[in-house]
């Protein structure tokens, strides 16, 4: 497989923000990610390169393949906090200063909700007969919409633990 990647400045820039890198996985396909600058605004190429790392790296170690979004077994799905700890230092950090306090409280209510909203239209595709998301059997959103609803009560019940670490990084 040939894999190739470009990025442009654009008319409006004088440096590229962007970062992006492609993964191939022996078993289980090719991982491409692309992290879009920030408008030209100071550590925006810090940012993007930084979510990118993080999120490649995250995706090797503790997503693909033993933790899939459609898990079946609930047992086996688990919000990790540790790793939105990770991530939210890691893109307060990235943006240099740029997020303002509330902002930064609210990165555990928007990863919430974020994670809320995935269940619900994973749910409506499933109630619709599944014309949006690629299905591999009849019920594949339907556990995909209990995946995410695991997640929202993991998140749920360690929410003022989340709230608790931003407050801390401000």
């Amino acid at each position: 497989m040939i894999i190739r990647a470009k990025t442009d400045v654009g008319v409006k820039r004088h440096t590229n923000q962007d970062a992006f890198a492609v993964s191939e996985f022996e078993d289980s396909g090719v991982l491409a990610v692309v992290c879009d600058g920030m408008g030209g605004m100071a550590g925006g190429a810090t940012a993007s390169r930084l979510a990118l790392d993080t999120f490649a790296e995250n995706m090797r170690l503790h997503i693909l393949p033993d933790n899939p979004e459609d898990e079946p077994d609930l047992d086996k799905v688990h919000f990790l906090p540790e790793m939105f700890k990770v991530y939210a230092r890691g893109f307060i950090k990235g943006c240099g200063g740029a997020l303002t306090e509330k902002e930064i409280a609210m990165l555990p209510d928007g990863g919430y909700m974020l994670t809320l909203e995935q269940a619900i239209r994973f749910l409506t595709d499933y109630l619709d007969g599944d014309t949006y998301f690629h299905v591999d059997y009849p019920e594949h959103n339907l556990i995909r919409t209990r995946t995410q609803i695991k997640l929202v009560a993991d998140m749920e019940a360690c929410m003022d633990e989340l709230r608790e670490f931003v407050k801390s990084l401000c």
